[in-house]
């Protein structure tokens, strides 16, 4: 829905299904499905400078476990550095679940960093950093130490063709 000339609000819902298959009868099953609703808003995209900020949470209906509820906030910002060539920040901050059996969630902090160099109209290409910070507490397991501490990182290189304006391969 538009918001003034250049901002526009949003609701996005999403249902995600994870099925975990191979597991010995010892093994925990993390299988689930969920339901994940966010509301925010988003400058014009076209514009020099654009972004998006978004909040929600993510309902989990866990099959063996008890249902869990894990609150989330993203904010992207883009900044067109020439009419080719894109730079997006994206900050989000999330409880993800976790497949360790010593641990039930995490908080994960991630920043992404891409730089886009669009060659026609539906054509580009990007080189993207990644961080995470996967913060495990309440470990399951009696007796041991409480926290524990990953750092992730990860670059990436691809390309986008654009096949329709809502389709991107």
């Amino acid at each position: 829905r538009q918001i003034g000339p250049l901002f526009s609000g949003l609701i996005e819902y999403d249902y995600r299904f994870i099925d975990f298959t191979n597991l010995r009868p010892v093994d925990p099953d993390f299988s689930s499905t969920g339901h994940i609703i966010a509301i925010g808003i988003r400058r014009d995209p076209e514009a020099r400078l654009s972004g998006t900020f978004k909040v929600g949470a993510e309902l989990r209906n866990f099959e063996r476990q008890a249902d869990a509820v894990r609150p989330f906030a993203l904010a992207a910002l883009g900044y067109r550095i020439t009419p080719r060539l894109l730079t997006n920040l994206v900050f989000a901050r999330a409880i993800q679940a976790s497949t360790n059996q010593d641990f039930a969630f995490f908080e994960a902090p991630i920043a992404r960093l891409r730089l886009t160099q669009q060659f026609t109209p539906k054509l580009s290409a990007f080189v993207e950093g990644a961080f995470e910070l996967d913060e495990f507490q309440d470990r399951v397991s009696p007796g041991e130490p409480k926290r524990r501490s990953d750092r992730l990182y990860g670059a990436a290189m691809g390309g986008e063709y654009l096949v329709a304006h809502w389709l991107t391969a």
